[in-house]
């Protein structure tokens, strides 16, 4: 009797043990499929956090561009992102030789080599003849330097108006614009001395920009 007493007890320990362990395992069954439980994060795997349009825009945008107005001569242009421009110390009588930082012109510095400028006279020429007396002038003050006419000559659009293209092989990337706005004459210049040829695809599209831009005075 007294074996069969331990035997049963036995078997209700038993029984206790199997229930406890059934318990145990519909618990951590029912905690993992409700999601309480969190998974282990493989020690491969990235998280990546997307960037919206704007933040992506914000950061590839590029500058606006700076209005300039020449007190001088009295156009507008726009200069291209972080250019700088430099008023002249005083205006151009039309005889003395300029060069592209002649204290006559405007002064339009780029963010790498290239420069700009520009200045503006009375004239009662043409545009034709205005551009030609230009040629005659680059020849007369920069002959050493630069042939007598240049490699090409393109009309273009300047201030929503004709303009004139000039591009020189100085041995460096010269290129000059002329425009001729109610009697009055501008000049526009472009200056690379790291292009040793009269035209570059990358040049001609600032400098072309930079002519579109122009506002002349009414």
């Amino acid at each position: 009797m007294t074996m069969s007493r331990v035997s049963v007890g036995g078997r209700a320990q038993q029984w206790r043990r199997v229930a406890v362990a059934l318990m145990c395992v519909l618990t951590c069954a029912c905690g993992g499929a409700s999601g309480k439980t969190p998974a282990a994060s493989s020690p491969n795997t990235s998280h990546t956090t997307a960037a919206s349009p704007s933040s992506v825009a914000s950061q590839t945008a590029a500058p606006p561009p700076t209005t300039f107005t020449s007190k001088t001569y009295g156009y507008t242009l726009n200069l291209p992102p972080l250019w700088t421009a430099t008023e002249a110390q005083k205006a151009w009588d039309g005889k003395a030789g300029l060069s592209s930082d002649s204290a006559e012109v405007d002064q339009l510095i780029g963010t790498y080599n290239a420069t700009a400028w520009a200045l503006a006279r009375r004239s009662n020429l043409k545009l034709e003849a205005y551009t030609a007396a230009m040629i005659a002038t680059n020849a007369r003050d920069h002959g050493d330097t630069c042939p007598a006419k240049p490699e090409s000559k393109h009309r273009i659009t300047i201030g929503g108006g004709a303009g004139t293209l000039l591009a020189y092989n100085c041995g460096i990337l010269i290129n000059l614009a002329a425009a001729v706005h109610h009697g009055v004459g501008y000049q526009f210049g472009f200056r690379d001395p790291t292009v040793q040829a009269a035209t570059d695809p990358a040049d001609r599209a600032t400098f072309l920009a930079i002519l579109g831009s122009v506002h002349f005075p009414d």
